[in-house]
């Protein structure tokens, strides 16, 4: 259940409205200070579209809530639709998400409510230098999905920029582990007042890097590449000298897939245990599986892809089955995951655990009861 909320800047509900997907006709003028909220009960993904100007945006709220406070003159200005969040008719929108829609192949950099100077919700852009702290070249300008580049300065020709600066950095952050399949980025292309990029350096917050070589419009694949909650730690890295030129760019696109996921509280009545005795239980409290208490099931191929105790680990009381793609794996390049069971066989019993699995397609995240073989 979402609530959706217009606050005045003393944080006083002017109106609100309630719903799965909810639409809240607000009829009055914003004033200064004045901010839409959206709330859930958990994290969760949340489909936005605060202004009909603005493109409809999944994007993750790791508080149980959004607040996007309408954004100022010289805001409006440099990096919105001249209509945008004017006049006293407003059609305010957010519905719930489904696992199927989070998690399926999209354009997971996009975010149109992105905030500058503000991680509020993800994903969201930043860069380490502004040109003149000018609205209108905002790092959020790069993920709100418009991305016309013949010319510069306000809408719709906003983007990220930094000048003739060697040291320019821009960070995508998606609040947690993503699957990048392909990145396309658009430059500034305001010939010729604008020169571009003439390569860049794409580091995954795995340390690995990506190089990009420019012309005008590029696409570059990144398959199988994943980035944790860093995530993409330097997007953008001028590559020395040959980028120390009017280095702009107007849009990054990714294309891929959310892996990360967040625990939620069991629904339904609570287990009657009376009558059972706990005879194992494991916190993987250490640093490293106990091979006393668990095997590997296999290693090397399996089902089109490869099984490697590599892929497990522990860390800080969490047991981690790591699902990744692998130019150089020990079995080849492939899609590389893992498979563990209990070294103990029992007849019967009850059996929970806590886990986090990736509900997208393409997974295979399960906990499941075996008999031995035959069955």
């Amino acid at each position: 259940m979402l609530t959706l909320k217009v606050l005045d800047k003393n944080k006083e509900v002017l109106t609100s409205a309630q719903g799965q997907s909810v639409s809240l006709n607000y009829n009055a003028v914003y004033n200064d200070g004045d901010s839409i909220r959206v709330g859930s009960n958990t994290d969760t993904f949340i489909a936005v579209k605060f202004d009909e100007t603005l493109e409809e945006s999944i994007i993750y709220c790791p508080g149980k809530s959004f607040e996007f406070v309408i954004p100022g003159k010289s805001v409006l200005d440099g990096c919105y639709a001249p209509d945008a969040f004017s006049g006293d008719r407003h059609i305010i929108c957010a519905r719930e998400v489904s696992d199927e829609e989070a998690y399926s192949y999209r354009k997971i950099s996009l975010n149109s409510h992105d905030i500058h100077g503000k991680s509020r919700s993800f994903p969201h852009a930043s860069a380490n230098f502004v040109t003149r702290e000018n609205p209108c070249f905002y790092a959020r300008n790069a993920i709100d999905g418009v991305i016309h580049n013949e010319s510069h300065g306000p809408f719709p020709y906003h983007s990220w920029a930094g000048g003739a600066r060697e040291d320019l950095e821009f960070l995508l952050d998606f609040g947690g582990k993503v699957l990048v399949d392909k990145i396309v980025f658009y430059l500034r292309a305001d010939f010729p007042h604008d020169t571009y990029w003439k390569n860049i350096d794409v580091e995954f917050s795995d340390g690995s890097i990506e190089k990009a070589e420019f012309q005008e419009t590029v696409g570059l694949k990144v398959n199988g590449k994943c980035a944790d909650s860093e995530t993409l730690k330097k997007l953008f890295s001028a590559n020395g000298a040959k980028a120390a030129i009017a280095c702009v760019v107007a849009i990054a696109e990714l294309l891929g897939l959310v892996v990360f996921d967040f625990a939620t509280t069991p629904r339904g009545d609570a287990l009657d245990l009376t009558g059972y005795s706990l005879v194992f239980e494991d916190e993987f409290e250490g640093d490293s599986l106990n091979l006393d208490d668990w095997r590997y099931v296999a290693s090397g191929p399996d089902r089109g892809g490869f099984n490697s105790p590599e892929q497990v680990s522990v860390k800080d009381g969490n047991l981690f089955l790591t699902g990744e793609y692998k130019e150089d794996g020990n079995y080849g390049a492939g899609w590389y995951g893992a498979d563990i069971a209990l070294n103990e066989w029992y007849k019967q019993g009850y059996f929970e655990i806590r886990c986090i699995c990736n509900p997208g397609g393409g997974f295979w995240s399960a906990f499941w009861i075996q008999a031995r073989h035959p069955y």
